[in-house]
């Protein structure tokens, strides 16, 4: 009898430790074109980051930008699928990400509370984009 218990409870650790290695593998996936928008929700977070001239290869000539990052709860990786030049850019591990955009001034209030935003992620094209992905907000 005492066996088959030590077997089940074996079992059940087993099984247990195998789920919580899977939930933790697997980040939602989110694929992206210039006009597939998203809903996503996380904690509004501000920095202060160095801009225009140089973006911080001249800290005393450049100047100070506050930008605005959602920082999410689990990391997803974000898929870019382009049907014209049929490429594939793969962005994994994303935690935290800059919001760009026209729409952000009614944000600062709302900096350490969750928020859901909806609009289109797209990769960094300027000095001022300071994540490896951006989301502009719609």
């Amino acid at each position: 009898m005492k066996n088959h218990i030590y077997h089940f409870v074996f079992l059940l650790m087993l099984i247990c430790s195998c789920n919580d290695e899977k939930s933790n593998q697997t980040a939602t996936s989110l694929y992206y074109t210039e006009t597939n928008i998203s809903a996503i929700e996380g904690i509004l977070e501000s920095d202060t980051v160095f801009g225009p001239p140089n973006y911080g290869e001249t800290p005393s000539m450049d100047t100070q930008e506050i930008i605005y990052k959602l920082k999410l709860d689990k990391a997803i990786t974000v898929i870019n699928l382009d049907n014209e030049t049929k490429t594939k850019d793969t962005i994994q591990d994303i935690f935290t990400f800059q919001l760009v955009g026209s729409k952000l001034t009614y944000l600062k209030n709302k900096i350490g509370k969750k928020i859901k935003v909806n609009g289109v992620f797209s990769i960094p094209i300027s000095g001022h984009h300071q994540t490896d992905i951006i989301f502009d907000v719609k």
